[in-house]
């Protein structure tokens, strides 16, 4: 495949934006999955170690479901 260069020899913008947003979605995906574990671990916590309180666990839990959809959609949007 030929290199897309300008008259000049240079890369254009819109090449150059495109390979930094999918640099920039695989760290976002790196993050999301990385709040999804931490919200794991808690389950595990209240699970396995000792109880935590009411509240914490429903904010745990909402926060999983949204870590769950967006790492989804991140995965399906990067491939």
């Amino acid at each position: 495949m030929k290199k897309q260069t300008d008259h000049n020899g240079k890369v254009p913008d819109k090449l150059r934006i495109v390979k930094n947003g999918r640099i920039q979605m695989k760290k976002m995906q790196i993050i999301r999955l990385t709040v999804l574990i931490v919200t794991l671990l808690l389950m595990g916590i209240n699970v396995f170690i000792r109880p935590l309180p009411d509240w914490t666990v429903r904010i745990d839990g909402i926060v999983m479901l949204v870590s769950v959809v967006m790492v989804s959609y991140g995965t399906i949007h990067i491939s």
